[in-house]
């Protein structure tokens, strides 16, 4: 904040001294030149010179006095020219602001004047200058700002689609360095933080996958039980737990991918094979996307409409999104803010008689979304329930 204010208050002492002298010189130039006579001068000159011609050049400056003509006699060497004046030339001087003719009279100079002063010229032409040379100064002062501020813009809305590593460039003596190396230590701790977070969540997973490999093994030699597939049904949940949490883990390591071009429809029906899901409007032929990370979206959302759907499940392309909608129960407003976050899994009719689930398949797909640099949207759907939109659009 003070390099800030330090930059800007000098720039601007700086352009206003700068710029008022400036300006002033060139006020000052522009007045300088004499106006030229006007045609009631012109006459006043001629009427002068007339009432003087029968007069002997003894007489002339006594009778300029006594008329209380504003004029005086000059002779050659008073006043340098750089040509010698013709007998009826008019030559408009000025000297400071006040305005003179000379005029040779005989073997001497008319000296006609001062004059009132006439109209100068206008100084609005000036005052823009002014003003616009002020905002050349003011735009050169904020252009290294303005570059700095982009650079950290880009860098924090590249943070937050999850590219961790993505750091801010420090200009030294720049305004906005102190800000981009406090942005680049909030970077790095975070980073540092989900690595370790990715560590100790591989550290878990694999010590847990030990003891229930273990109860699985004593389940299996114990035969069949009583509670042997609820216990079966709870090992299996853990495992899916484990699994899910892991792969989400791997996709916040991922900070880029390789799009690829994928012919979409023929992806689209090798992934839905042989699932009663229809197919709306024209899709496209195209798609730049990475499959292995658009297989794994989807399966998600087509396990989750399996889950919800009451009969129907449809898949369409409308306005650059890729959408998957059923017919169950729908989402309310708060799910449809929520529905993307970790864990969260509603209270709603779409999970009453449901098995549990993780919470997990919204906020893997919203993951991969921001990867491919596009946006998970939820909507209320024509038949009836949710519409999930894979927004493309970059």
């Amino acid at each position: 904040m003070k390099r800030l204010f330090i930059s800007l208050y000098g720039l601007l002492t700086l352009a206003l001294l700068s710029l008022g002298y400036g300006l002033d010189q060139l006020w000052q130039h522009i007045n300088s030149e004499p106006a030229p006579a006007t045609a009631s001068q012109v006459q006043l000159v001629r009427l002068i010179k007339s009432d003087l011609a029968p007069l002997p050049a003894g007489q002339w400056q006594a009778y300029l006095d006594q008329h209380g003509v504003k004029a005086k006699l000059l002779s050659p060497s008073d006043i340098q020219l750089t040509t010698p004046l013709r007998p009826e030339q008019i030559l408009p001087l000025t000297q400071g602001r006040q305005d003179f003719l000379l005029t040779p009279l005989g073997s001497q100079l008319l000296l006609i004047g001062p004059f009132e002063e006439g109209p100068r010229a206008s100084s609005f032409g000036l005052e823009a200058l002014f003003f616009i040379l002020l905002a050349l100064f003011v735009l050169l002062w904020q252009w290294p700002l303005a570059r700095e501020l982009a650079a950290l813009k880009k860098a924090a809305q590249a943070f937050g689609r999850g590219f961790w590593q993505q750091r801010v460039k420090v200009r030294r003596g720049g305004y906005l360095s102190d800000l981009a190396q406090s942005f680049n230590r909030m970077a790095q701790r975070i980073e540092q933080l989900l690595a370790d977070q990715a560590l100790m969540t591989r550290a878990v997973s694999h010590d847990l996958r030990t003891p229930l490999t273990r109860l699985r093994f004593a389940l299996a030699m114990n035969g069949k039980g009583p509670h042997s597939d609820s216990i079966k049904a709870d090992l299996d949940y853990l495992e899916q737990i484990i699994d899910h949490w892991s792969q989400f883990h791997e996709l916040e390591a991922v900070d880029s991918i390789q799009h690829q071009t994928i012919a979409l429809p023929a992806f689209l029906a090798k992934l839905l094979a042989g699932e009663a899901v229809q197919i709306s409007g024209v899709l496209p032929a195209t798609l730049a996307a990475d499959p292995h990370l658009l297989t794994r979206c989807l399966q998600n959302l087509l396990d989750n409409a399996k889950r919800y759907a009451k009969a129907q499940i449809r898949l369409g392309w409308q306005d650059g999104a890729l959408y998957l909608e059923d017919d169950g129960p729908g989402l309310s407003e708060e799910e449809k803010q929520r529905a993307t976050q970790l864990f969260y899994r509603g209270d709603s009719a779409r999970n009453q008689d449901q098995a549990p689930h993780l919470g997990l398949g919204l906020a893997m797909c919203a993951r991969i979304m921001h990867l491919h640099g596009g946006e998970l949207h939820l909507e209320d759907s024509p038949l009836g329930g949710a519409r999930i939109m894979l927004d493309f659009r970059q």
